[in-house]
């Protein structure tokens, strides 16, 4: 009979990126949050065929969930106030997600900061969440 493998997930394992800026510090739970497209679309005929689409649509929507105490704040802040001054925008950039000890990735060559994050000062640390648009995302969901 074969031994029950263990296997342990470790955010400390993970690496994320959106250009040369590292990105940590995160909240106390979810840190990211990505939000893929449908793959297929799918259309019933009235007789009860299906077709299927491709939707080609390789975009995403990912959020970055950090304590306000991050420096990756300060990070993003600059990249957004850059961005936002320069007269064709300099934010573009890659952005990555790697599991280290594991098979799981998320990169997009082309990725940007949607908005800023909405504030609030509170008596204890809050969460600062930062939404990017990625217009190419590569998706592997492996295992630890």
């Amino acid at each position: 009979m074969a031994t029950p493998q263990t296997t342990i997930h470790d955010l400390d394992q993970w690496t994320l990126m959106f250009g040369a800026a590292l990105i940590d510090g995160f909240g106390p739970d979810e840190v990211v949050s990505i939000e893929l497209p449908q793959a297929f679309t799918k259309v019933i005929g009235a007789d009860g065929k299906v077709t299927r689409s491709k939707t080609l649509d390789p975009t995403a929507m990912v959020t970055f969930k950090l304590m306000t105490s991050s420096a990756a704040n300060a990070s993003l802040s600059a990249l957004l106030n850059a961005d936002l001054l320069a007269p064709n925008g300099v934010g573009v950039l890659p952005l990555a997600m790697i599991d280290r000890q594991g098979t799981t990735q998320f990169s997009s060559p082309s990725a940007w900061i949607e908005k800023w994050p909405d504030f609030s000062l509170s008596r204890e640390a809050t969460v600062v969440e930062w939404v990017f648009c990625c217009s190419r995302m590569a998706v592997f969901m492996g295992g630890s």
